[in-house]
């Protein structure tokens, strides 16, 4: 599971998922919760790195943070499947030349795979992004 890789020495996190993606029949947070809250063996764990999990509104204003990580997410999307939507393109253009005061010179994947994960955040304490594809 990616999200695992990524909580590290995360403590007490809130993790919010669009509604919209669990009503598919698929009950994507008791399986999120349960691998969280787990081990293996089936045995609570001491410390959980989330400790809630919800589902939320996207639409409109029901959840602007929420808002914001699809926005994010879907400018980094870009980045990698550039659209022909002009609009797209021009906020996509925007956040990485803003971002660039902050260090952040390329926007490629080879760029970010320069940096390993311990030293990602010292260096980006505010963005970055991680790649992942599956071996084939």
């Amino acid at each position: 599971m990616l999200l695992q890789a990524e909580i590290g020495r995360i403590q007490e996190a809130m993790f919010y998922l669009d509604r919209l993606r669990v009503l598919y029949g698929y009950d994507v947070i008791s399986s999120l919760r349960d691998r969280f809250s787990f081990h293996k063996d089936g045995n609570k764990r001491k410390r959980c790195a989330i400790k809630e999990f919800q589902p939320t509104d996207s639409w409109k204003d029901a959840n602007q943070c929420l808002q914001l990580c699809d926005l994010l997410t879907g400018v980094v999307f870009q980045s990698l499947c550039p659209s022909k939507n002009p609009v797209k393109l021009t906020v996509m253009e925007y956040l990485y030349d803003r971002l660039q005061q902050y260090g952040v010179k390329n926007r490629s994947p080879g760029y970010w795979r320069g940096y390993s994960q311990a030293v990602l955040s010292k260096h980006f304490p505010k963005f970055s992004e991680w790649f992942w594809e599956p071996k084939k």
